[in-house]
């Protein structure tokens, strides 16, 4: 399975680890990184949970205290990255 990352995910997982190092320090900024480039690996294999109202295709996985949200594309053997949203925050509008 190819993974395809959008640059804005890149540049929210180094907005997130900068934000780290800023208030936590250097060992809780790596840990984050490591642990938020390990979920990028993990949506080939990790079919991770639904995205309430999208298509069952849409999936986000879990990487605490974040969300990575992922389209998968079974026929094509591609999984595409295209949000890093913190769990805090609300990810879709809502009515």
């Amino acid at each position: 399975m190819i993974i395809r990352v959008s640059e804005s995910v890149y540049a929210a997982i180094d907005e997130a680890t900068d934000y780290s190092l800023e208030h936590f320090g250097l060992v809780a900024s790596e840990k984050l990184g490591d642990r938020l480039y390990d979920g990028l690996e993990q949506t080939a294999w990790n079919y991770g949970k639904r995205v309430t109202g999208l298509p069952d295709s849409y999936r986000y996985l879990s990487v605490k205290p974040y969300n990575l949200f992922y389209r998968r594309e079974e026929q094509a053997g591609e999984v595409v990255v295209y949000l890093l949203r913190h769990q805090s925050r609300q990810t879709f509008a809502t009515r």
